[in-house]
């Protein structure tokens, strides 16, 4: 990711990165990738909360640093921050290193909606699924 990106989470369609899940807020947090690399997780004041697991534990975050091997929840939905990570690479492609230039590579889904499949693989929607071929969205707990 490019320095100082932020994206949107929620259940909204202006979302970046959009949950089909009704604890799951129009708009509930904000993810940003930070100049030093790191990644900035925010809940914006949703109803139901944002949450990082640690072990059998639900630490609430209001504003915390995640890492990709992080588990994260969003009202009932769980996803590791890494699959976040990379569906929004599919969004927005990285930059080479030094930040100028071109993307390092087009992808045929950057720019377009993203919807998480029943088997939870992020896909196109309407389109069938590349994992196991479903066209149907589903919610997760």
């Amino acid at each position: 990711m490019h320095n100082r990106d932020k994206f949107t989470i929620g259940r909204g369609r202006s979302c970046h990165f959009i949950l089909n899940d009704k604890s799951v807020s129009s708009l509930h947090a904000e993810i940003a990738f930070t100049e030093d690399g790191r990644i900035k997780l925010t809940d914006l004041g949703s109803l139901n909360g944002t949450f990082r697991r640690d072990g059998d534990k639900l630490i609430n975050i209001t504003k915390a640093y995640v890492s990709p091997s992080d588990t994260v929840r969003f009202g009932s939905t769980e996803l590791k921050v890494k699959e976040i990570v990379e569906a929004l690479h599919l969004l927005k492609p990285p930059r080479p290193p030094g930040g100028g230039g071109q993307r390092l590579k087009k992808n045929p889904l950057q720019g377009k909606r993203l919807v998480r499949c029943v088997c939870g693989n992020v896909k196109s929607p309407g389109k069938p699924c590349n994992v196991c071929g479903s066209v149907t969205t589903g919610t997760y707990k």
